[in-house]
């Protein structure tokens, strides 16, 4: 967390550069989370390397969300952890037409706010599945684990599952 509270106070001394080389070398760590890796996004554009920051998304923060989102999600779904990487794809995108939108280029804003906006019904959609799959594996591990008549099952497992009964 040092490295994050290094780069802000270095952000609010205008020191943006700086600040970008803190939070790179902190991603090259592998632990930094979505948030934190969003951060670095505007001050690219306050740096005035605008033009940088869509190729430092690809080339470090997109692998840095995955990773980090497969990692938080492993025990899950491949649907949740899509539904969660999607969700990041979408603040992400969201930064960077905020950016855009501060240099006056709207192609590029509307761009990324269409790819923000595709990313979120990604999320919604692969949720929405996801939680259909994981509540069936609770539901199955009920069945293994209480048995077959749901009459000997605990009842918050009963009001839980009642919709597979």
């Amino acid at each position: 967390m040092g490295n994050i509270k290094a780069a802000s106070a270095l952000a609010k001394e205008q020191r943006f550069n700086e600040a970008i080389d803190v939070l790179d070398s902190f991603y090259s760590q592998g632990e930094a989370s979505r948030d934190d890796l969003l951060k670095v996004i505007p001050y690219f554009q306050k740096a005035g390397r605008y033009s940088e920051v869509e190729a430092y998304c690809k080339k470090v923060i997109v692998p840095n969300l995955k990773s980090h989102n497969e990692s938080i999600f492993s025990h899950k779904c491949v649907e949740i952890r899509d539904a969660f990487f999607n969700l990041a794809l979408h603040k992400m995108y969201a930064k960077l037409s905020l950016c855009a939108k501060r240099e006056k280029i709207r192609d590029e804003e509307e761009n990324y706010n269409k790819l923000s906006d595709d990313a979120f019904i990604k999320y919604q959609s692969q949720l929405a599945i996801g939680e259909r799959i994981e509540d069936r594996k609770g539901f199955d591990q009920a069945l293994e684990m209480f048995g077959k008549d749901p009459n000997d099952w605990p009842n918050i497992f009963k009001m839980k599952y009642l919709h597979f009964l």
